[in-house]
C-alpha cells in the first residue's frame, strides 16, 4: 500500500527548521484492521466443515487448528489484494535502480572534490578553530547522532561510497537480465511472490491436504475447490463465483502439485529397492545403474512439477 504524502519540518544542529519530505511510497505492510475477514463467519464454519471429521482434539489436524489455519488463510488473502494492486512495476525498479546510481555517484564527485579546509571542519567537528565555540556539537552529543564512519575520514566514507555505488550498477544489470522477457508495466509483486489468488490455492492446498491427505483433486466443484471459495468469501465477503475467477489457473496448479506427489512416491519406491539392493553392489550393479538413472528422471520431473505448482521459482 502507499503512505500518503506529507511535508514536515526539523531542526537542523543550528536549530533552524528545513522543510523534510516524505514522499509517497508502496509498501507491503498493513494494519491488522485491515486484514481482518470482512465476510460472515458462517463462511469460515463452511471451510472448516470441509476439513472433517476431526479425529484428534489437541493434535496438528484438530478442529481447532482447522479453524486457526482457516482465519491465516482469510487474513493473508486480504493482505495480498491490498498490497498487490499498487505494487511497483519493473519499469519503477529499473528508473529507482538508475537514480540510485545517479545520486551516488553525483554525491561522490562532489565529496571528492571538497578542499582540504571543508574536509579538516567535517572530520573534527569544527574542533579546535579559534573563535566559533558554539560551532560544534559536544563529542558526546556527536557520537550519539553520527554514525561511526561520519566521526573521522571522509576518504573512508567516499571509498564506501564508491563500493555501494558499484554494488547498485551490478544490481541494475542483473536485474534487467533477469527480466528481459518481461514487459516494463509487469508487476513486480504478483511475478515474484505470486497473485493473491496463486498464493490462496497453494497455501489453500497445503491445509487441505493435511487434514485430508491424498485428496487432493482439480476437480471444479470438488472438496478442495469448495473449501477455497468458503475461504475467499469469508476473506471478502464477496461471492465466489462471480469474484474468486482461478478456476483456471486452480487446475494448473493442482495438477503440477499432484504430478509432483506422484514422482516423489516413485523416486521413494525406487529410493528404497536402491538401499536393499546396495547391499550386494556387485551382484546388483546394472539394476543400480538403471535405477539411478531412474532416479534422475525422477528428480527432474518433481522439480519440473513443483515449479508448475509454484510458478514464482520460474523467475
Amino acid at each position: 500500500m502507499s503512505d500518503q504524502v506529507r511535508s514536515t519540518t526539523r531542526p537542523n544542529l543550528r536549530g533552524v527548521f528545513i522543510p523534510e519530505h516524505n514522499l509517497s511510497r508502496w509498501t507491503d505492510e498493513t494494519s491488522p484492521d485491515h486484514d481482518r475477514p470482512k465476510g460472515d463467519i458462517e463462511f469460515a464454519e463452511s471451510a472448516v466443515r470441509l476439513l472433517g471429521p476431526f479425529s484428534d482434539p489437541d493434535g496438528p489436524c484438530s478442529e481447532m487448528e482447522a479453524r486457526r489455519l482457516v482465519e491465516k488463510l482469510a487474513q493473508t488473502l486480504r493482505h495480498h489484494l491490498a498490497v498487490e494492486s499498487g505494487a511497483p512495476l519493473i519499469a519503477h525498479t529499473t528508473a529507482n535502480l538508475e537514480r540510485i546510481l545517479e545520486l551516488a555517484t553525483e554525491f561522490e564527485k562532489f565529496l571528492n572534490s571538497l578542499d582540504d579546509v571543508t574536509r579538516y571542519i567535517v572530520r573534527t567537528g569544527g574542533g579546535d578553530i579559534p573563535g566559533f565555540p558554539d560551532f560544534r556539537a559536544s563529542r558526546k552529543n556527536r557520537y550519539e547522532i553520527f554514525p561511526d564512519w561520519i566521526h573521522g575520514d571522509l576518504t573512508k566514507f567516499i571509498a564506501s561510497l564508491n563500493g555501494f555505488a558499484s554494488h547498485v550498477d551490478l544490481t541494475a544489470a542483473i536485474f534487467a537480465d533477469r527480466f528481459a522477457g518481461e514487459g516494463n508495466n509487469t508487476n513486480l509483486y504478483k511475478r515474484l511472490i505470486g497473485t493473491a489468488r496463486t498464493d490462496l490455492i497453494q497455501q489453500g492446498l497445503l491445509v487441505f491436504e493435511r487434514f485430508k491427505p491424498d485428496q487432493v483433486k482439480a476437480t471444479v466443484g470438488g472438496k478442495l475447490h469448495q473449501f477455497l471459495m468458503r475461504v475467499f468469501e469469508y476473506a471478502t465477503a464477496k461471492k465466489a463465483e462471480e469474484n474468486a475467477k482461478f478456476d483456471t489457473v486452480f487446475k494448473r496448479l493442482v495438477g503440477g502439485y499432484r504430478s509432483y506427489k506422484r514422482a516423489d512416491a516413485h523416486y521413494e519406491k525406487l529410493f528404497q529397492e536402491k538401499q536393499v539392493l546396495s547391499q550386494d553392489p556387485v551382484g546388483n550393479m546394472q539394476r543400480l545403474q538403471e535405477i539411478e538413472a531412474e532416479c534422475e528422471k525422477a528428480r527432474s520431473a518433481m522439480r519440473s512439477s513443483w515449479r508448475n505448482f509454484v510458478p514464482q521459482l520460474q523467475y
